[in-house]
């Protein structure tokens, strides 16, 4: 099944593990080049990434009108995300993958990808963005929008961004319309 199936028609909770993240999914939500829309959220908004005792308690011990979803914008493929077990079987988690920072994407688009992974073993892509490109307030909100301010440029290198994974792991590129 498509991740494009297994969203249809479902209330979305969209959980971003930062703010790099959060500004990313938004600019695409509001440029709708996504396969989900605001109205498709829960609350019709994206929420912060949060303890899975948290979610539990603000958002799952409801009935919902359509099936939820649990999307995580996370960057780490290993990440545990246990629910109880009262939800563990009547929730699906999706995860989208920005291994191995969100920040990957402006080296992606800056064509330094070759320089990063010489580096990558001691540097996080969000040190060498805030060394090579004096990108200082790299983690902060604001600073990935203002970056992708021309959002061609973001498609672009979400799609060089899943190039690197197989089918089996979801990227934000999966989560793009397609034309």
């Amino acid at each position: 099944m498509s991740i494009n199936e297994m969203l249809k028609d479902k209330r979305i909770l969209c959980l971003c593990e930062g703010a790099a993240e959060y500004d990313i999914m938004n600019l695409l939500l509001e440029n709708e080049l996504l396969i989900i829309n605001k109205e498709d959220l829960y609350d019709e908004k994206l929420h912060y990434r949060k303890r899975v005792r948290d979610i539990e308690d603000q958002f799952l011990g409801y009935s919902h009108q359509k099936e939820l979803i649990i999307l995580r914008v996370i960057d780490s493929k290993n990440e545990q995300f246990n629910l109880k077990k009262a939800y563990a079987n009547r929730y699906r988690v999706i995860n989208i993958i920005t291994n191995p920072e969100i920040e990957i994407l402006i080296i992606i688009d800056k064509a330094d990808l070759d320089e990063f992974n010489k580096t990558k073993s001691t540097k996080k892509a969000s040190e060498f963005c805030k060394e090579k490109y004096k990108l200082r307030k790299i983690k902060k909100s604001g600073t990935m929008r203002e970056y992708f301010n021309d959002v061609r440029k973001l498609t672009a290198a979400l799609k060089r961004h899943k190039s690197n994974y197989g089918k089996d792991i979801y990227t934000i590129y999966d989560l793009l319309q397609r034309t």
